[in-house]
């Protein structure tokens, strides 16, 4: 008896499981609650080389991260509007250009004892910065006449060799 052709199955199950679905960018990411709420966060002392990812602390205003071993943090505070102060005081910082883009509600900001040679432009943009330290920097003689250039616009400035 021949095999009739249109009873045979046109096409048969390659044992190919379907993809798992993964996140795409557009998608909402699910919102931890305990982060939400979370205003300060203190890093200080943790021999840290990279700044954690703070990209789930939308209400974060205080951010402690002295005493680390952190080179680079741009990118890094990119959309923490609400941050006030920051300390990275006794880090190994020797550019942070561009780091503070978008962070507009910063008040104070600690850089002591890092490497930062220049600094020119660093700050604009920052409209409610008080008060920059920068005490024991290496900064470049055209970075003393931004940071008196700030002075005179009300920034307090602690700076000294």
């Amino acid at each position: 008896m021949a095999s009739n052709p249109y009873t045979q199955a046109k096409f048969k199950p390659t044992g190919h499981r379907r993809p798992v679905h993964r996140p795409r960018d557009y998608e909402q990411r699910e919102i931890d609650l305990e982060k939400f709420y979370v205003t300060e966060l203190y890093f200080n002392r943790q021999g840290l080389t990279n700044v954690p990812d703070l990209s789930e602390y939308p209400n974060l205003e205080f951010l402690i991260l002295h005493d680390n071993d952190i080179a680079d943090i741009k990118g890094h505070l990119y959309g923490l509007v609400k941050l006030e102060f920051i300390n990275l005081a006794r880090n190994r910082l020797t550019e942070i250009r561009g780091c503070f883009d978008g962070v507009d509600n910063l008040r104070r900001l600690a850089l002591y004892e890092n490497q930062l040679v220049e600094i020119r432009g660093c700050f604009d943009g920052l409209d409610k910065l008080e008060s920059i330290g920068l005490r024991k920097n290496p900064l470049s003689d055209d970075s003393k006449v931004y940071l008196q250039e700030l002075k005179d616009k009300g920034v307090r400035i602690g700076y000294d060799k």
